[in-house]
């Protein structure tokens, strides 16, 4: 089984302050958490998928604020990150017809 996984962060838990989506320094301690929580809530996701019999988990960081960069180095390694295609028109990579399964994180 294939999930294919997008994420977001202003709907994640624990964020309550734009600061922890859009800080303009990426090093700043609210833009660290934000990647934090979007780190650990994928990787409940991920561990869900696996648990629940997947074979292929393939994640996208939908964050445009990101530049897919939003993972930290603890994201799940079982999980293949995939990326935006192109953006005219939108393609994501990954998304195809071998897909079972379609998850969102985060989404507002």
């Amino acid at each position: 089984m294939i999930v294919w996984i997008c994420t977001d962060m202003e709907g994640l838990a624990g964020i309550d302050h734009w600061d922890q989506c859009y800080h303009p320094d990426d090093e700043a301690p609210e833009y660290r958490y934000g990647r934090d929580q979007l780190t650990a809530e994928a990787n409940a996701a991920i561990a869900g998928c696996f648990d629940a019999g997947a074979t292929d988990v393939r994640i996208l960081d939908g964050h445009g604020r990101n530049r897919n960069h939003g993972f930290t180095e603890a994201l799940d390694p079982r999980a293949r990150k995939v990326w935006i295609s192109s953006r005219n028109p939108l393609r994501w990579e990954g998304l195809d017809e071998t897909v079972h399964a379609v998850v969102m994180i985060g989404q507002r």
